[in-house]
């Protein structure tokens, strides 16, 4: 699962996109997540951030991750083609989330994949020992969208970063 997550942040930098994107550990609270999946989560660490990209991870306390990555998509081009191939893969498309919103499951895992304005969402659940992750996912997705409005939040450049154990930490300034 980590390695999809990965593979779609790869994919997903976009040189010389100028818009700031949310910082993905403050679109959630552990509560909000535990909550949601009734399983307690540590607070996120920060995995990705660059100008058009952030991403979390919450870690379970039971084993197993919820992941939080917030693109800014660089052209309305891109969303569309992001639709059309999941409309022809595996993902089933979710009403009521976002403009677009699909959902991809397979055996201890779902992604949720949300498209609101010029902004991509995905929440991916892997390893967690909860019956339905996806109405977890859907759950915060919901959550997340109301709060951003468009998912075009930023914290300000004199801001911090979470650390592993909640901390917060000065960070140099940079465009988001």
């Amino acid at each position: 699962m980590r390695a999809i997550l990965l593979l779609t942040a790869a994919m997903a930098i976009a040189p010389g996109a100028a818009s700031a994107t949310p910082i993905g550990c403050s679109l959630i609270s552990p509560s909000e997540i535990e909550t949601a999946t009734g399983i307690p989560v540590a607070p996120g660490i920060a995995r990705i951030r660059s100008a058009t990209l952030v991403s979390c991870s919450f870690a379970a306390e039971r084993g197993g991750e919820i992941q939080v990555l917030v693109r800014r998509a660089p052209t309305r081009q891109w969303i569309s083609g992001q639709i059309a191939r999941m409309q022809q893969g595996a993902y089933r498309e979710v009403p009521g989330i976002g403009e677009r919103s699909f959902l991809y499951t397979l055996p201890g895992a779902s992604i949720l994949c949300v498209f609101q304005a010029d902004s991509y969402l995905q929440l991916s659940f892997s390893g967690l020992r909860e019956r339905s992750p996806e109405n977890a996912a859907q759950t915060l997705a919901k959550r997340i969208t109301a709060r951003t409005k468009a998912l075009a939040v930023s914290e300000s450049v004199s801001g911090s970063e979470p650390t592993a154990r909640g901390a917060r930490t000065p960070r140099a300034a940079s465009p988001l």
